[in-house]
């Protein structure tokens, strides 16, 4: 998981610089019609940087104890099914769990 966050920081914030750039402009606005472009370029900016949030703290912090409890749940059915070829990841603290000496 640590490996792959730095793998997949890098793409996520500059797409999320980039868009608020680009947006940038629209909260600056002055003029006829400023008042409308301010505030599509306001929620279009703050949408950028909380989905750039929830994408970088919320989506792993539910994947992991998701991802967790499938792999118990797999290592725990094969041990009941006492298939010793297939060791998932997980599979000796299945054996624990199920109260089964692996192997």
């Amino acid at each position: 998981m640590i490996e792959v966050s730095g793998i997949r920081l890098r793409p996520i914030l500059m797409t999320t610089a980039a868009a608020v750039v680009g947006h940038t402009p629209l909260i600056m606005a002055t003029g006829p019609g400023a008042g409308a472009r301010n505030s599509i370029g306001i929620m279009l900016v703050s949408g950028m940087v909380i989905g750039m949030l929830f994408t970088l703290f919320v989506v792993p912090s539910i994947y992991l104890p998701v991802a967790r409890t499938r792999t118990v749940t797999a290592a725990v059915e094969a041990v009941r099914a006492e298939d010793t070829q297939l060791q998932p990841p997980g599979f000796w603290l299945a054996a624990a769990v199920v109260g089964r000496e692996p192997g």
